[in-house]
Parts: C-alpha cells; structure tokens; sequence
C-alpha cells in the first residue's frame, strides 16, 4: 500500500512521489521515492514523470516521528535528515510551509537534496514537493498507520524467535 502525491506542472519541474512501508524483515520502515517530472501534455494538462530522475530514502521510525510531529506541532523539524550509502548523499527536510505575504502556515514543503556519486563524477539532484494542509493530515495518518504496522511485524517476529528459544530449550534441556 503506498500513499501517493501528483504535482505535475506546466513548467515541467513538477515532482511525484510515492510513500511506503515495509513492516518485516530486514528492511522494515518508511519508504518516500521521488520523481522529477519529465514532460507536460498542454492539451491534456497532465506530466509525465516516466525515465524521470528518482530517490528513494528509507526513514527510521524516530525519523517518522520527525514528520508527524512536524505535522502536529507545524514547527520545523529543527534540522535534516542525513542518509549516506555507497550511492552518495541524501539530506530530508519536511517543514511547515508559509505564505510569504500573509505568514500564514498553507501546508508543508519535502525536499530531498540528493549527491550521487561514481568514480567518474558527481551529481547534486533537487526533489521538492509541496503538500497542502489537507495533504498533510492525510500523511500524518498514513505514516501512523504505517508505524501500527510496523511495531506489528517487531512483535510478531520477537514473538516467533521467543517461541522457538523456548521449542529449542524444551527439546535440549542442556542448551
């Protein structure tokens, strides 16, 4: 199940990006990808985000914290988010968002400032994405949501590996 988020644009610097968790295994948390919009059907009024630059970062559960409590609080999350990988860089910021003439709070702003790097070169990529209001009270639940089912799938495998600890003890009283 992913939440996702359309803001295509007819100066083709829309971005798209698609939110999902994965509540077992090895790799369980919060995942946002982002992509750059590549084209705009002025006819249609509708982007095209297909072979666009992506990211894709994985968030903790205290960093899902982070942005419900910025949605909650609408004060900023006080500083970024840091990723390294053998990819390169990626720095998340999730802040409440104001209108510059009236200062009043019209939604939230994600930026995901990407650096990839490869033994020839460098790249810096720029993913922003603007949520309203509404946006970010339907994100606030989904990421609660997503953080129920995760705290789930840790019970549920500290629960098999407790149960199998004892199977094993019972069968090999020595152990």
């Amino acid at each position: 199940m992913a939440l996702q988020f359309y803001k295509p644009n007819a100066r083709k610097s829309g971005t798209a990006a698609s939110i999902s968790f994965k509540s077992t295994g090895d790799k369980k948390g919060v995942f946002i990808e982002m992509i750059k919009q590549v084209d705009w059907d002025s006819s249609k009024k509708r982007g095209s985000f297909s072979g666009g630059k992506k990211v894709l970062v994985k968030l903790s559960l205290e960093e899902i914290a982070a942005f419900i409590n910025v949605i909650e609080t609408n004060e900023g999350m006080g500083k970024d988010l840091y990723h390294q990988s053998s990819n390169g860089v990626a720095i998340i910021q999730f802040n409440p968002y104001f209108n510059k003439v009236s200062e009043e709070q019209i939604g939230y702003s994600l930026i995901i400032k990407k650096t990839e790097t490869n033994e020839s070169n460098s790249e810096n990529l720029n993913f922003l994405i603007g949520l309203n209001k509404n946006e970010g009270t339907l994100l606030r639940e989904w990421l609660k949501f997503a953080t129920q089912r995760i705290f789930n799938g840790i019970y549920s495998e500290d629960k098999k590996a407790a149960e199998a600890r004892y199977k094993q003890k019972n069968e090999n009283p020595d152990f």
